[in-house]
């Protein structure tokens, strides 16, 4: 079994009909004067530049069985009957992708028995026609064409060789394809001059594609619909149901749980506005939504993922490389945005890219990191969708799991939910159905049993540090990893726990992660004790195995989600030194945060009581300029109040009160400041943009807080000289910035 090599059948059916069309308008040889019409009469037709028909063309796609009699309805016969009764014909063609049936195309060919037969069919069948010479008299004027999808993809590609396309005439193909799709849902008229003007665009896009090849493909990737062979089924439908991660494959192999009022809730966001954001907690099924909305509503080579945005520029780099796609071949696309702590600019990209009429946007992204961004309706124009899972839903998700699968266990739904405890997140009430018990208990059960079954002492160490990493968004490097535990046999250990679904590695073998944060944060909890094998011993140990770009969200989760473990997560980070400038940036970030977060812990009750003296007016109250940007700020606000008598004298003794318990703004940057000025070692030269936008952000920190790093012999001069001819402007301008 495989799946179908598009959306859905008609998608398939819809795309020979066009590759036909553009096979016939690149093969014709003079013909200048000629006009073509998709879905003109037929599926296509072709006139001379004064109107007149000269071919009329049926399409049709049948791999499973031959093309015959039947494969037609009564509407196709009746239209050649009327054609053929204008003094003009036209010479009327059926285009097979295909095999046609022995006696159907002998009948077309020859004047013989076959011909008899076929037409006694038709005679038999059809009340409009009269007699057997009629029908016979159709059937003659028919002229079979039988087709190869490949040999047919061949030729045009060879053609697009010879043009402006010629730099990447598979992806002209594609872009081509979808136009005349669009051409032909609104019916438009083709000329030469059309196609040409067309080809010229988008060999016009390609080439600023491959100037540009940092973001195709790499980071803009297309979501492709590939064939899913039998045996990859299985294997697909026990990672879906065991709570991993959603890929497209599970998909495309159609084992995700059916969501249809989410479906029609997104299509209705997407009425209102091109960008739609769906949030809610880890475990709700945002990714699996999204990838089957976009399977479901937009074909092949019309979507597309952003695998990482790294910064503004970035964002700004992705969304020229976008709108010069849609420019060139005038066809709606979605662009699909999963969003982690690692994204950064995110909502500079959905700025830019919800004004194009041809784009649509959909992002999903966890609670914590939608609510850390902030984004204003004032700002960016979009819809947002709150995911949650409830009773109701969860009824229809059990009654589609009944149908695909009978659920384990459970006779009732309601035997199901009473089960789950009615609250949770949709993937684990599914692995409950599907897998008879909860997921909880089935890695506890897995965890016992490798406990029992370990063939040497590091082995459970090493998931309890993948665990804890991967619960918090971190992966870890795997031969720093397999280094601190000094396992013999380390491949055996790993090639088990991916056997066992527990972790996985990357598609190089260099990096190790969870398969699901929230697996992820369950075997954190069975693996680690309060008294035996505390979560924060974990937390120090994998540390210095982080991939150090990830290190940043690892400690953002860590701050914000165990505030009992930070202090002694701050005393392994003291002497913690990464070798990369972006790992140092982002655990400056992480510091600020703790700063800033234990700052408002401190002053709470003083924010509280100047809240409901003065509502949002308690930011005027208080000195809000944590950082300092414009110091004195608050003291002058405070005095222009007074000389406008805006505030009374009792007033102004209460703002003074007010202010008198705010705690010193310094304490916000304590941390940070600590953390760099313990930095003593060096760290390596940036390869990449991201490296030296680390860079620009440690060096404006250490100016800030006047630390003396021995930057000349850790950034040389030819360095700094090479930066200034490779790097952005925008990543350029903060640097010298820094270094000021």
């Amino acid at each position: 079994m495989s799946s179908s090599s598009d959306a859905t059948p008609a998608y398939r059916g819809y795309r020979l009909q066009m590759l036909y069309t553009l096979f016939r308008i690149l093969d014709q040889e003079d013909n200048e004067n000629l006009v073509f019409q998709p879905e003109g009469h037929e599926d296509l037709s072709i006139q001379d530049d004064k109107g007149n028909l000269l071919e009329v063309i049926q399409v049709k796609a049948r791999y499973s069985s031959n093309l015959t009699l039947s494969s037609f309805k009564e509407s196709f016969f009746k239209r050649v009957n009327s054609l053929l009764s204008d003094e003009n014909a036209p010479k009327i063609f059926i285009a097979s992708f295909g095999e046609i049936g022995p006696d159907f195309f002998q009948a077309l060919q020859n004047n013989g028995k076959e011909r008899d037969s076929e037409a006694k069919k038709l005679e038999d069948k059809y009340d409009f026609i009269q007699s057997i010479d009629e029908a016979k008299r159709i059937l003659g004027n028919i002229n079979p064409i039988m087709l190869n999808e490949n040999e047919l993809k061949k030729q045009v590609c060879c053609c697009l060789k010879d043009t402006l396309t010629g730099i990447d005439p598979k992806n002209a193909f594609y872009s081509l394809i979808s136009w005349l799709y669009i051409c032909s849902e609104k019916r438009y008229t083709i000329t030469q001059n059309d196609i040409r003007k067309k080809i010229e665009d988008i060999g016009k896009f390609l080439a600023e594609a491959a100037a540009h090849h940092e973001e195709w493909f790499k980071t803009i990737v297309p979501i492709k619909d590939d064939d899913i062979e039998a045996e990859e089924i299985d294997i697909l439908f026990e990672e879906f149901y065991r709570g991993i991660s959603a890929r497209y494959d599970h998909i495309l192999a159609g084992i995700d749980v059916s969501r249809p009022g989410k479906i029609q809730e997104i299509k209705t966001k997407f009425k209102e506005n091109r960008a739609v954001i769906i949030h809610g907690a880890s475990g709700q099924g945002k990714t699996a939504l999204a990838y089957r909305y976009l399977h479901d509503h937009f074909p092949n080579m019309w979507r597309f993922k952003v695998e990482l945005i790294e910064n503004r520029k970035h964002a700004l780099s992705i969304s020229r490389a976008f709108i010069g796609h849609v420019d060139a071949i005038g066809v709606p696309i979605a662009i699909y945005l999963d969003v982690s702590a690692k994204d950064g600019d995110w909502p500079e990209l959905i700025k830019q890219l919800s004004v194009h009429k041809n784009i649509r946007i959909l992002i999903t992204i966890r609670e914590e990191d939608y609510n850390r961004a902030s984004i204003s309706h004032h700002e960016i124009q979009f819809e947002d969708i709150d995911l949650t899972f409830d009773r109701p839903e969860a009824q229809a998700i059990y009654q589609s799991l009944a149908e695909k699968r009978t659920p384990t266990e459970f006779l009732s739904f309601d035997e199901a939910w009473d089960k789950f405890g009615g609250e949770g997140p949709l993937m684990e009430f599914v692995h409950l159905v599907t897998q008879g018990e909860s997921l909880r208990n089935r890695l506890k059960q897995q965890i016992s049993r490798l406990e029992d079954e370990a063939r040497e002492k590091g082995m459970i160490e090493l998931l309890r540090l993948v665990s804890v990493a991967s619960a918090f968004d971190a992966q870890l490097e795997v031969r720093p990893l397999l280094d601190h535990l000094d396992l013999d046999v380390p491949q055996r250990s790993l090639e088990l726990f991916e056997k066992e679904y527990l972790l996985r590695l990357s598609t190089d073998g260099s990096l190790v992660g969870g398969l699901h944060p929230i697996r992820s944060e369950i075997l954190a909890d069975i693996l680690t004790d309060p008294v035996i094998t505390p979560w924060s011993e974990s937390a120090r140990a994998c540390l210095p195995l982080i991939y150090e770009t990830d290190i940043e969200s690892f400690l953002l989760h860590a701050f914000s989600r165990r505030p009992e473990d930070v202090k002694s997560l701050l005393g392994a980070l003291n002497s913690y030194q990464p070798d990369q400038w972006a790992a140092i940036g982002g655990i400056t970030r992480a510091l600020l945060w703790l700063g800033i977060s234990e700052y408002v812990e401190v002053n709470r009750e003083l924010i509280q009581d100047a809240f409901e003296y003065s509502g949002v007016g308690f930011v005027w109250l208080l000195d809000s300029d944590i950082s300092d940007a414009m110091p004195g700020i608050a003291t002058s606000n405070l005095d222009v109040f007074r000389n406008l008598n805006i505030i009374n004298e009792g007033g102004s003794r209460r703002i003074d009160a007010f202010r008198s318990r705010q705690t010193d703004k310094a304490q916000v940057f304590e941390r940070a400041k600590t953390w760099l000025s313990n930095r003593n070692q060096r760290p390596e030269i940036p390869q990449y943009d991201v490296g030296w936008s680390g860079v620009a952000e440690t060096l404006f920190w250490l100016g800030h807080f006047s630390i003396s790093w021995p930057l000349s012999e850790w950034l040389p001069d030819a360095e700094l000289e090479r930066s200034i001819e490779e790097l952005p402007l925008e990543i350029l301008a903060d640097l010298v910035l820094g270094l000021y």
